[in-house]
């Protein structure tokens, strides 16, 4: 896998997602994602992905402050759907990436069915 390709863009190129398609994603270092993730610990220098899904409301943690991915989540009945344009997939059906973070709309995270 390339510096460009991460396992969330493989796997949605897997699913028949178009290249021109795939989301942004904001790389980030480990010693940036620690005031991020509450709790988080790992010692080592790894880099991770922020997949940002605002759905159109604006989102941050203290000083930071992101750019939206290209794609949206939705509550659909007791779905999540992981959309772009006519592009949708169930966020059940995603594998857990480890070097992978969702980070979602408050109205989202809200939901009970989302939780």
């Amino acid at each position: 896998m390339d510096e460009e390709m991460n396992d969330l863009h493989a796997f949605l190129i897997e699913k028949g997602v178009p290249k021109k398609l795939l989301p942004t994603l904001i790389k980030i270092s480990n010693d940036s994602l620690t005031p991020i993730m509450e709790g988080y610990k790992n010692d080592n220098n790894e880099c991770f992905y922020l997949c940002v899904c605002t759905s159109g409301h604006s989102i941050g943690v203290s000083q930071w402050k992101w750019a939206h991915s290209g794609w949206v989540m939705r509550v659909r009945g007791k779905n999540i759907i992981f959309s772009k344009h006519k592009r949708e997939i169930n966020i059940t059906e995603i594998p857990v990436f480890k070097n992978i973070i969702f980070v979602a709309s408050k109205r989202i995270q809200a939901n009970e069915f989302a939780q």
